[in-house]
């Protein structure tokens, strides 16, 4: 990615209306395809965060989509990654993920290690939180390791 700040980078498309703002994307997976998501845990951010979701699916997989419109820059933004991630598996998530647009596969190549350093937060269905970088830190992608281990959890 080449000495960018995490913040700089992350970037949703709103609408037709703002384009790209700041924010970010959260993915839920699940095998069951019935699995709904649709609560987002809103008390956790800064107030007047915005969130729409979408639901992208295959024959036996499921992935819901949040993109998060941030108010402002979180400055606990892993704290909140994390315990966004949390709420996701209390609410029957397998595993969830932030990475950014365009490096979305359908499983079973999701998680392909070579896309690694476009994904840069994840949390297996064992509570394992992992992210290496920080919002005010240059931006740093998964490791390759990192996706082998995501992507075990789809098998």
């Amino acid at each position: 990615m080449g000495n960018l700040i995490t913040k700089e980078i992350l970037k949703v498309y709103w609408n037709n209306v703002y384009g790209e703002v700041a924010g970010q994307s959260f993915y839920i997976f699940s095998n069951d395809i019935s699995f709904l998501s649709n609560k987002f845990p809103f008390e956790l951010w800064p107030s007047h965060t915005e969130a729409k979701n979408y639901k992208l699916f295959g024959d036996h997989w499921v992935v819901w989509v949040w993109d998060v419109k941030f108010s402002t820059i979180p400055i606990n933004w892993l704290h909140l990654v994390k315990q966004t991630f949390l709420f996701f598996l209390e609410n029957k998530a397998i595993l969830s993920w932030c990475s950014l647009d365009g490096y979305f596969e359908d499983p079973p190549d999701l998680f392909n290690p070579v896309m690694a350093d476009g994904y840069y937060a994840a949390i297996t269905r064992e509570k394992e939180f992992i992210c290496h970088t920080n919002i005010d830190e240059e931006y740093k992608g998964l490791l390759e390791s990192d996706m082998l281990k995501l992507k075990q959890t789809l098998i």
